[in-house]
């Protein structure tokens, strides 16, 4: 399924029940990632989640091919805090918990898992040859918190590093959680609960840094 409302291929119409009219996605996840999306109908909340500026912040679980209980991932986990400097740009987080995986996971039938299509190019052929040989059948599961958006940002960090993604789930984005018990294609509505305390605090933020930079751009020296 694509993020999509539109289109041929499956897309976010085909959903479950069906959506509500006059709500629209909030930011996207690609055709092989999975998870939490959300959907609004306020224009102001969706251009507050999806600013940079703002750092909203968003929870990843991803399943990663390679060992984490080898001795360079704790100074891994320091880099990712602090940036990791990749051809696509600087990428960083916070690895909140990391284990070794034996499971099975969503996308593990997709025709492009392990696919190196985020970046090896960052990284000598021979050392990833070297740790893919000893890394064999290795998973790992990561999770991985993140306050901004980009394009892939998560898969070309992570294969940057040596780990290529094997499988992507959002289990949060700003205020709402994942529910343990909602199934893949339906949805529910957010409760006044969940965001109501945090859209007061941050949307009042928001508002007044637009403010501010409405001002600026009037001011003539």
């Amino acid at each position: 399924m694509i993020c999509s409302l539109s289109g041929t291929a499956p897309n976010l119409q085909n959903i479950t029940p069906p959506l509500p009219i006059d709500y629209h996605p909030v930011g996207r996840l690609d055709e092989h990632s999975h998870g939490l999306f959300i959907f609004s109908k306020d224009s102001r909340i969706t251009d507050f989640m999806l600013s940079p500026g703002m750092e909203v912040e968003r929870v990843y679980r991803i399943i990663v091919k390679g060992d984490v209980d080898s001795p360079p991932f704790p100074s891994i986990i320091s880099q990712v805090s602090t940036g990791v400097k990749t051809s696509y740009g600087i990428y960083s987080g916070f690895i909140t918990s990391y284990s070794r995986y034996n499971g099975v996971f969503e996308h593990e039938k997709c025709g492009v898992i392990g696919k190196r299509s985020d970046v090896m190019i960052d990284t000598k052929d021979k050392e990833y040859e070297k740790k893919e040989k000893e890394d064999e059948g290795i998973k790992s599961e990561v999770t991985i918190k993140v306050s901004e958006g980009k394009n892939r940002m998560v898969r070309r960090l992570f294969a940057h590093l040596n780990f290529p993604v094997l499988d992507l789930q959002r289990i949060s984005y700003g205020p709402v959680t994942l529910p343990h018990n909602l199934k893949p294609g339906e949805w529910r509505i957010v409760s006044d609960e969940d965001v109501i305390e945090w859209e007061k605090v941050n949307m009042e933020s928001w508002e007044s840094r637009k403010k501010d930079r409405g001002n600026n751009k009037l001011k003539i020296s």
